[in-house]
């Protein structure tokens, strides 16, 4: 099965892309005194403008310039301005590919870039799937993973070798995720969880399909659904404990897909992930039953009843004595 792509078409060509303005462009690619040292021991204005366009392309956005790519005429510009050249130097530099490959080596040893390793990738998908225990969009995963990058003082790889370490992350947070939410369950526990998605012969919704009805309006009736669904879901004790230590992000990522889902698709599901997200819901669905049961209990009424003139039978809540008739009645205030 081929891996989802995270990014749009859009979003990979913009994280990889160099300055383009003229604020970027005096932010990343003005050139020190040392820069220029550097870039003037080169022969030839061609080399000088080529070996100080690489180097702002490793400084952002900190990749190399592609064979065949051609920078923009801005930052071209930009920096042939300050070394006083010509524009079209560019033309002849672009033309000498082992030329480039030659200062591409001595800027990497110059800037203290490394390129990534295999061990690099392994601590960065590390650091990555901690991020994505808090979200999974992919523009978070990714833009993050380039920041860290940075950090590291790494060369950024291919954008597809990036978004393939972000996916992988997101998988084994989700993985992880799944096994925090059931690892405390007991088989009869996971067993409930089942049983609540089984059809019934009589061809009625199932106890899943029942648990998530609407509450609907409040009334003596609707409260009495409430709390035998409230004590349906109580009845498989799910530890008080579960969920606290997912990121909220992820839950609610969670609940929402669970929403969408039927018991049926849900039967399909691996053990795993149908339980996980059978906890989840189950815990959105009995915080929604709590909150249905408080706004359905209105402010406590005195009662109304009946009472003598005797003195030991005193108005009961704060009742007042009704003096029109012989056999006084506790009126509400």
């Amino acid at each position: 099965m081929p891996r989802p792509e995270l990014l749009s078409l859009a979003q990979r060509a913009a994280l990889m892309a160099p300055a383009s303005d003229l604020n970027e462009c005096i932010r990343y690619y003005t050139l020190s005194a040392n820069d220029l040292h550097l870039i003037r021991q080169h022969r030839g204005v061609h080399n000088q403008l080529g070996f100080a366009v690489q180097l702002c392309y490793l400084r952002f956005p900190g990749r190399t310039l592609g064979v065949e790519e051609v920078p923009p005429p801005e930052i071209v510009g930009f920096v042939a301005a300050q070394l006083g050249l010509s524009v079209s130097a560019w033309s002849e530099y672009a033309k000498r590919d082992q030329t480039r490959r030659e200062h591409l080596q001595e800027l990497q040893r110059h800037s203290g870039l490394r390129l990534l390793t295999v061990a690099d990738y392994c601590s960065l998908a590390t650091w990555v799937t901690a991020l994505a225990m808090q979200t999974s969009k992919g523009i978070v995963l990714v833009e993050g993973a380039v920041e860290e990058m940075r950090r590291r003082r790494l060369l950024l790889p291919p954008i597809t070798v990036i978004e393939r370490m972000c996916a992988e992350a997101t998988t084994r947070a989700r993985r992880r995720i799944y096994r925090t939410l059931t690892e405390l369950l007991t088989e009869r526990q996971r067993g409930d969880l089942d049983a609540l998605l089984e059809a019934p012969p009589s061809g009625k919704a199932s106890k899943f399909a029942w648990l998530r009805q609407p509450a609907g309006v409040p009334s003596p009736r609707n409260l009495l659904g409430l709390i035998e669904r409230l004590n349906v879901i109580r009845e498989i004790k799910l530890p008080t404990k579960m969920g606290q230590a997912i990121h909220q992000n992820r839950l609610l990522q969670l609940s929402r897909e669970g929403a969408q889902s039927d018991a049926p698709h849900l039967r399909q599901l691996e053990p795993l992930r149908r339980h996980a997200t059978l906890v989840v819901i189950l815990l959105e669905t009995a915080a929604t039953l709590t909150d249905g049961l408080r706004a359905g209990q209105s402010p406590r009424q005195p009662i109304v009843e009946s009472r003598c003139d005797a003195p030991s039978c005193p108005p009961k809540d704060g009742g007042q004595l009704d003096k029109s008739a012989n056999c006084k009645r506790v009126r509400p205030r």
